[in-house]
């Protein structure tokens, strides 16, 4: 599985919209040095999310030079962490084959093994709540004082992963498992609430103050705007840099199917044919189950009640819905009269099940394979091959790229930045302007140019459905004439 996303990962490109925006936010960073505001353009602050991920992409691709692997690379060290953190956790209580295949499990659901190879905040966000909610877990259970800190350390970590998101998160299955299990006294006196809660606010706080004070309004936009206003209005038409996603309510359930796919299918198949034994099978004397279906499922209740959502948004609930699944599993599997452990070697799940494991890796090989010898497939969603071109043909540094109305992130990953947008009423100036210029348009596009500029450019260039015109012979600066 590894070795299918580090492929992946090396050979697809930054995808428009959302993975290139992030990848070019995080370029800008690195190139301009401001490592406090994240940039959504040239001078202008990207106030939409707090800037963990971005200062980690960046830092990686001052490491490794500025490409999609780099930019990639430290969602894949966090979907390891988290299997790692999810290893640590069950392999103590349920042995070692049930942990490997737990992180088989979760390794293996769609939007996990995607979010392992894609410049996106909510790899981040996962590790922190994942992190959190084991770490409280082992705060009531296990014998080591530091999960406690940990508890908060997550805490903090997520506050500049997504913002008090992460609270949210967190809290909403911690409190109604604490009311369940009667056990308050037990949460008060085994977590530091106070030096906890001060360890929090120094990692967290501190890079908001700064932000406000840097760009003054960040604060009332990011904590009324993102949360609130995104939240409650479907129409919300505050966004500074794209558009709410208005879904039907309780979308967020068909995105968890896919998310979690093939295992959200399967634990479904054998939960309704083994509909009248469930109870038994979730007996819960130590609270671990309920633990485990409040982690998984509060998340896409609160979501429910959401208009402005996106598939991602299930990716925290993931790392508890793969421990459930394998547990129901060999739950369901020792109740079975016709279980046949000569065929189980792992003792949970059996050798079709561990086979499904396999289906998404192997997917995304296919697909990869695909581009690589057939690159008209994905080019409408990246602009690196334009980007190179511009690159490998301009002939001179100071040579613009223009995308014609639309704005590309991954041509402006891609071209180092060079990339900008325009329309017709800039094709004149742009070709007075003593260099020669490139514009990007799609095929549809051309043919709403007058013939008048048409004539100022020659294709140079198709990639799929966009276009590459080389302006030819503008006009040479006039020389000033000296004054009498």
């Amino acid at each position: 599985m590894l070795i299918a996303r580090i492929i992946a990962s090396a050979l697809v490109p930054l995808t428009d919209t959302t993975e290139a925006r992030y990848g070019e936010i995080a370029r800008k960073m690195l190139e301009t040095g401001d490592w406090i505001t994240p940039q959504h353009d040239y001078g202008v602050p990207f106030w939409a999310k707090p800037p963990l991920s971005t200062w980690l992409s960046a830092g990686s691709m001052k490491l490794f030079g500025v490409n999609e692997f780099a930019a990639r690379l430290p969602s894949l060290l966090l979907g390891v962490a988290m299997l790692a953190l999810m290893w640590n956790w069950v392999a103590p209580r349920r042995g070692r084959d049930f942990a490997l295949v737990t992180t088989a499990v979760l390794a293996s659901m769609v939007l996990f093994f995607m979010a392992g190879g894609a410049v996106m905040t909510d790899s981040s966000l996962a590790f922190c709540t994942t992190l959190t909610m084991i770490a409280f877990w082992q705060a009531l259970h296990a014998p080591q004082k530091y999960w406690g800190y940990l508890f908060f350390i997550g805490l903090g970590i997520g506050l500049l992963a997504k913002g008090p998101l992460v609270g949210v998160l967190t809290f909403m299955p911690i409190l109604p498992w604490i009311l369940l299990r009667k056990n308050w006294r037990s949460v008060w006196r085994n977590l530091p609430w106070i030096r906890g809660s001060l360890l929090m606010l120094i990692i967290g706080v501190p890079w908001y103050l700064i932000a406000e004070h840097k760009t003054p309004g960040f604060l009332a936009y990011f904590i009324l705007g993102e949360h609130f206003g995104r939240f409650l209005n479907a129409g919300w038409t505050g966004d500074k840099y794209g558009h709410a996603h208005a879904e039907p309510l309780g979308m967020i359930w068909v995105y968890w199917l896919g998310a979690a796919f093939p295992w959200s299918f399967i634990v479904i198949a054998s939960a309704v044919k083994r509909a009248r034994q469930w109870r038994e099978w979730l007996g819960d004397e130590s609270g671990f189950i309920s633990y485990l279906l409040l982690w998984a499922f509060t998340s896409m209740v609160f979501f429910t009640a959401a208009h402005n959502i996106i598939w991602p948004y299930a990716l925290p609930a993931l790392p508890a819905f793969a421990v459930l699944t394998v547990e129901l599993w060999t739950r369901w599997r020792a109740a079975s009269p016709t279980d046949n452990s000569t065929n189980n070697p792992t003792g949970t799940v059996g050798p079709r099940l561990l086979a499904a494991s396999f289906a998404t890796p192997l997917a995304v090989l296919v697909l990869t394979a695909v581009y690589s010898n057939s690159q008209q497939v994905l080019l409408k969603s990246s602009q690196r091959d334009t980007a190179q071109f511009y690159l490998q043909a301009r002939p001179s540094a100071a040579s613009g790229l223009y995308y014609f109305r639309r704005r590309y992130y991954s041509g402006e990953f891609y071209s180092v930045g060079k990339a900008q947008v325009a329309t017709l009423d800039d094709v004149e100036r742009l070709h007075n302007n003593g260099v020669i210029d490139f514009f990007v348009i799609q095929s549809d596009d051309f043919a709403e140019w007058p013939a008048a500029q048409r004539a100022y450019f020659k294709t140079a260039a198709q990639f799929g459905e966009f276009i590459v015109l080389e302006e030819v012979a503008p006009p040479t600066a006039p020389t000033p004439q000296p004054s009498e």
